[in-house]
């Protein structure tokens, strides 16, 4: 097991800390390209699905029964969160309850409130594991790569499809394939020419999109400027590089099976 919120000295995440029923994981990101993709997702047998945040609320999930799943979000136990964002993981809280009826772990980041989703996520066959990895943002360094292999530090914490390819691949699985990855938030976003304010439309697998200020998690009163935004998405598409110079030193085969995603990192297929 990993060690515990309540214990401070870091412990490198292994292949022996995980549990892998097959030589496959297919991460799914909740990109709208998913909407296309999720029938032939549906049809793979002898895989191991890894969902992140709102996957459990879908139609899917239960047909899916993914063994790993990843919160990393702070909105998901910020007790300052925006109040919006509170409705909405209390949703997600009560899907994991009721639909998980197979044995499945959650992985939360290193500065996460463990005590509070354990009272919140109660389902018996779901184990939070809190992750002890430190998130780093040195760039241009070519024994980045092994260093992540190590087990004690981690790319960018930018998003939690980045996380969750980075822990399949200290998972040490044969085989990586990713869905719902589109990265196309920058398509997205608009800059109100009278006020400045970059405006975007989220476009989800679930749920229907929705047009709205472009504002940080989890309090939603920051707003993001495009220094900030294009920051934020040069680390992203760095973090997929080193993820991918990662799975190529341990001879792991990553493939992006996304019908549509801007990441160039990973081999299409």
């Amino acid at each position: 097991r990993l060690v515990s919120a309540r214990t401070f000295k870091m412990k490198p995440l292994l292949k022996s800390d995980f549990t892998n029923n097959n030589k496959t994981c297919v991460v799914l990101g909740n990109g709208p390209s998913l909407k296309g993709d999720i029938q032939k997702i549906l049809e793979k047998d002898d895989v191991d699905f890894f969902c992140v945040n709102h996957m459990a609320e879908s139609e899917y999930f239960r047909r899916l029964k993914p063994n790993k799943y990843a919160l990393f979000d702070a909105y998901f136990w910020a007790q300052d969160a925006d109040e919006k964002l509170k409705v909405k993981r209390e949703i997600l809280f009560s899907a994991l309850n009721e639909n998980v009826s197979w044995e499945m772990f959650i992985y939360i980041p290193r500065g996460s409130d463990l005590e509070y989703l354990q009272k919140k996520i109660e389902n018996p066959n779901i184990n939070i594991v809190k992750l002890e990895i430190i998130p780093i943002s040195v760039i241009n360094y070519k024994k980045i790569p092994e260093i992540l292999l190590q087990g004690k530090y981690g790319p960018p914490a930018c998003n939690v499809v980045i996380y969750s390819m980075y822990l399949s691949i200290i998972a040490s699985y044969d085989y990586i394939e990713l869905y719902g990855a589109d990265l196309s938030f920058t398509e997205d976003v608009i800059v109100d020419q009278k006020t400045n304010k970059l405006m975007i439309e989220y476009k989800h697998f679930y749920g229907e999109s929705t047009f709205e200020p472009l504002l940080e998690n989890p309090q939603k009163t920051v707003p993001f400027t495009m220094e900030s935004l294009y920051k934020t998405t040069y680390m992203t598409f760095y973090a997929h590089n080193m993820i991918n110079q990662m799975a190529l030193l341990k001879g792991i085969k990553v493939i992006n099976k996304s019908s549509y995603s801007l990441i160039d990192a990973y081999e299409r297929g």
